[in-house]
């Protein structure tokens, strides 16, 4: 059994991905463990609606039998199904770029919770809360593992995922399929980039999370298209490489990218891309500061500072449950 001393957490989250509990999840699952927390595992593994109402019961058995101080649910609808269980557990949920965009019905159903159900609620971006219009609210972006997303010899990176050596890589680290991902405009600015002969393009998914790092040291530069996001953590990720980006202006990327040297942030019209492409290229090509690691630790988005915010929120909102407020 888990220690008394320690504040025990139980994490619900889809059991969906490739990896089944998200890598992101798991990581942050670690770094909270590292902050001396008990860390428990519910993932729903049938999809859609109907396969989340059906966990509703497991659900319950396992808060039952684990007794956790907290429940962290990621995503809205893992957020709705740990608040069907009438648990007086306080529930802390987690929203991500894709909640903000289900639609202005969906949306209301997540404030009814947020103000009836749930004890707190994250967001991702300042942004992600102006679409929500959540009106109590705390804004924290995922974590980074600087010990795992770090500058690796380039070269050497590129043989090992056999990429060009003699060319500027060019990577998009996602599903193409995934219509938010908007990968059309990615493609186009690329095949259109006056560089193109000097240009090694790549399309990056569903591949083991370990091996991440490497693709990302591989890649020269990573380009995102996105029509919308929260915080997107690969492109944290590459900026804790000191990858330069090229990326739209969704969710994070204003703050992220401003006053960071090697960081590009364009519109969604296809022009402006790919003038942003040949800056990032230029600024590659003349060797310029790449100071994307300095910004992720300046702003505290390290594991292990997001981990301690994460600890400082679940302690407030067991406090206010314990008082009844």
């Amino acid at each position: 059994m888990p220690s008394k001393n320690k504040l025990r957490v139980l994490f619900v989250s889809s059991g969906n991905s490739p990896q089944g509990i998200s890598p992101l999840v798991l990581s942050q699952g670690k770094s909270m463990e590292e902050q001396g927390m008990d860390i428990v595992y519910f993932t729903i593994k049938k999809s859609g609606l109907i396969g989340y109402v059906s966990s509703i019961p497991s659900l319950k058995r396992i808060i039952g039998m684990q007794k956790p101080d907290i429940i962290h649910a990621h995503y809205s609808l893992s957020g709705f199904v740990s608040g069907l269980t009438f648990t007086n557990t306080p529930i802390v949920v987690s929203l991500m770029g894709s909640d903000a965009n289900m639609g202005s019905n969906y949306s209301s159903l997540i404030r009814i919770f947020a103000k009836k159900i749930w004890s707190r609620v994250i967001v991702k971006s300042a942004s992600m809360n102006r679409d929500l219009k959540l009106s109590n609210v705390n804004v924290i972006p995922n974590g980074v593992d600087l010990n795992r997303f770090k500058c690796l010899d380039k070269a050497e990176s590129k043989t090992l995922v056999r990429f060009a050596t003699d060319k500027i890589v060019i990577s998009f680290f996602s599903d193409p399929a995934r219509y938010e991902k908007n990968f059309s405009l990615a493609q186009e600015a690329v095949y259109s980039f006056e560089n193109a002969k000097n240009i090694e393009f790549r399309v990056i998914y569903d591949i083991p999370f370990d091996s991440v790092p490497i693709y990302l040291n591989a890649t020269d530069i990573l380009i995102s298209s996105s029509l919308w996001e929260g915080s997107p953590n690969i492109i944290k990720e590459a900026m804790a490489c000191n990858v330069v980006v090229v990326a739209t202006a969704v969710g994070d990327i204003p703050e992220l990218f401003d006053g960071t040297s090697g960081y590009f942030q364009s519109s969604h019209d296809l022009k402006d891309m790919i003038d942003k492409l040949n800056n990032a290229y230029d600024h590659i090509v003349n060797k310029r500061a790449i100071n994307g690691r300095e910004k992720i630790i300046d702003a505290c988005l390290d594991s292990n500072s997001i981990a301690a915010k994460l600890c400082m929120l679940y302690n407030e909102a067991k406090t206010r449950n314990s008082s009844g407020s």
